[in-house]
């Protein structure tokens, strides 16, 4: 064989190149390469270039979820509390041996501005992989960054653009916000956090802050899923029960919910609260608001991100962690001590090796984690 390519190389070559002529047509029709002005390069079609760069961050995702053993996994779904306005050793043991994914920063861990950009500079250099770093910058009356100037100014795109900037400025790359809960009722616990006073102006002020956010690549993460509003019960301190049917949270709650999601919202957080006539389960733990209505029904292809699972509306379940990951939660936020924090990751590692429905859903976690990470540019492999 090897003697007759030799004595026919000619052949072989004009085959080849027949070929070659072939693919770039086949290439050129399917995607329209054109000349560009003033410049002597083709300019590929636009639906090109996305397939190539799903197709890259895809690679680097799996790439990195592959290289992960359990350990690291069950650290990566972690969004966690740290203890003080640096770290300590603890904290950087934690952040390093469990990969951690994700920091929540409170009031306590903050002062001023040059302690919290070197306290975000700390936590990078301390994480192998970049984590989420996150704040409750709300607008209304939860803000911890206390000298965010648009604090209490209307929800214009303006004042979404100068707030998310502040934050990537100071190391935070995701804002816990916006409040999507509709104040149904005139006590309603959530009124003076909500930002409008009806379905429309709720919708209207979170897609603008949603909007202003995505342009200086801070992620959002709209809240509380799947509404608020209708109680006068703080799920901090006890579960609120809300008797409301499907088609009556259809029509109300759910509304803005909807708008967001389509619009491509990155990120919902869930509530802890019960709706006992649509599930037996609050919606930070049930599979059928997570997985069937928002994932199914309303298409949310992003991260669902529960609450702190420290609130005394939930901590009465000590399964409430496997509940919520096999229900559809991909991250988990928990405001606790670093020894309680380890000891609830440690005795996940040890329930996913033998559990396998819970090590199908925390594969499933880490790539949209991942894949979030690398949209907004957290991973350094994808910059």
């Amino acid at each position: 064989m090897i003697n007759l390519l030799k004595n026919n190389y000619k052949l072989v070559f004009l085959v080849i190149s027949v070929f070659d002529i072939i693919l770039f047509s086949i290439f050129t029709s399917q995607y329209q390469l054109s000349p560009v002005p003033k410049r002597n390069v083709f300019q590929i079609n636009e639906s090109f270039v996305e397939i190539y760069s799903h197709y890259r961050k895809d690679e680097i995702v799996n790439r990195l979820a592959h290289s992960m053993d359990n350990t690291r996994k069950i650290g990566q779904i972690f969004m966690l509390s740290i203890p003080g306005t640096t770290l300590d050793a603890k904290t950087i043991e934690l952040l390093q041996k469990y990969n951690i994914g994700g920091i929540a920063l409170l009031g306590k861990n903050i002062q001023n501005e040059t302690q919290l950009k070197a306290l975000t500079q700390e936590i990078y250099d301390n994480s192998d992989i970049n984590p989420f770093i996150a704040v409750d910058q709300e607008g209304r009356s939860v803000n911890r960054i206390y000298w965010d100037t648009t604090a209490g100014k209307p929800h214009t795109i303006e004042n979404s653009r100068i707030r998310s900037s502040l934050l990537i400025s100071l190391g935070i790359n995701m804002n816990l916000a916006p409040i999507a809960d509709i104040p149904l009722i005139q006590k309603s616990f959530i009124k003076n956090r909500a930002i409008g006073n009806n379905a429309t102006e709720v919708t209207s002020s979170a897609l603008i802050i949603l909007a202003g956010h995505e342009e200086n690549n801070v992620l959002t993460s709209t809240k509380h899923f799947p509404g608020h509003g209708r109680t006068t019960t703080d799920s901090h301190k006890i579960l609120p029960i809300i008797g409301i049917s499907k088609e009556e949270l259809t029509q109300n709650e759910l509304v803005p919910f909807k708008k967001i999601v389509e619009s491509g919202a990155p990120a919902i957080m869930t509530g802890h609260l019960l709706f006992p006539q649509i599930d037996s389960e609050p919606a930070s733990l049930s599979k059928t608001f997570q997985t069937n209505i928002l994932r199914n029904e309303m298409g949310f292809s992003g991260l669902i991100i529960s609450d702190d699972m420290n609130m005394g509306g939930i901590t009465n379940d000590s399964n409430r962690f496997d509940k919520a990951l096999k229900a559809g939660t991909n991250m988990i936020i928990y405001v606790q001590s670093n020894d309680r924090q380890i000891e609830i990751i440690n005795s996940l590692i040890q329930r996913l090796q033998k559990d396998s429905e819970l090590s199908t859903m925390t594969e499933d976690s880490i790539k949209r984690i991942l894949l979030a990470k690398c949209k907004y540019k957290i991973l350094e492999e994808c910059n």
